[in-house]
């Protein structure tokens, strides 16, 4: 039996309370990649969350006013082999919420492509999280020859190169552990497919055949929407 996870990214805000204009746009670009690539709602439902800053060193409102952005999807009977569904649209979304909108990757909800291996750029924690130089220092005075760390840590914390690199297998972006790169990292018949975000980004996102062939000849109206509206 299906059961439904929350996939949640979080977006620091820049304005006092709620960023309006932040909202306006990150709207604006999540109706342009639907109208694209259709989406089932409210099955892969979003949900919006507000909370005021903390002085708490590593979580998503550190030093910042917040809204997370989450949507609930399904579980597979083999995580490993069989896609998500609206996959290449959590692809797409959450790749431009993190390159776009300076999004955090909720700690344990989003997978861990935003913390190890991504060919497109997405920033570390350190350059997300103003406070992680005072955490790691505190860390490191309780725990100075790393006994108690693990792998994630070092990736996604310490930016360890090493590990990031070595998280890339395939189905790994059925599970979030990448963003693919190659068709083998995505599910049997699906391609590894480069798709337009705002800015001149690119986002690389797992397709159905049928989508790939259908949304590939939309994406110059869709560069021409996003230079429009950012």
């Amino acid at each position: 039996m299906n059961q439904k996870r929350y996939i949640s990214m979080t977006l620091g805000l820049i304005c006092r309370s709620i960023n309006w204009c932040q909202r306006s746009r990150l709207l604006t670009f999540t109706q342009d990649i639907i109208s694209r690539l259709p989406v089932c709602l409210p099955l892969s439902d979003i949900i919006i969350r507000f909370a005021k800053a903390s002085d708490a060193d590593l979580i998503s409102p550190s030093g910042a006013d917040y809204a997370s952005i989450e949507w609930d999807t399904t579980h597979r009977n083999d995580p490993f082999k069989d896609p998500e569904l609206d996959l290449g649209w959590v692809n797409w979304a959450s790749q431009g919420y993190l390159l776009n909108f300076k999004a955090k990757s909720h700690w344990g909800k989003t997978g861990n492509f935003p913390h190890y291996a991504n060919p497109v750029g997405i920033p570390l924690a350190a350059q997300l999280y103003p406070q992680l130089p005072e955490f790691t220092k505190y860390q490191q005075s309780i725990d100075p020859n790393g006994m108690f760390l693990n792998d994630f840590y070092k990736a996604s914390v310490l930016g360890n190169a090493t590990i990031r690199a070595t998280k890339a297998y395939p189905g790994c972006a059925l599970t979030y552990d990448c963003v693919c790169s190659t068709d083998e990292h995505c599910a049997a018949g699906q391609k590894c497919t480069d798709v337009p975000l705002p800015a001149n980004k690119t986002a690389k996102i797992c397709l159905d055949s049928d989508q790939q062939s259908g949304l590939l000849g939309t994406v110059e109206a869709l560069v021409e929407d996003f230079n429009r509206h950012f």
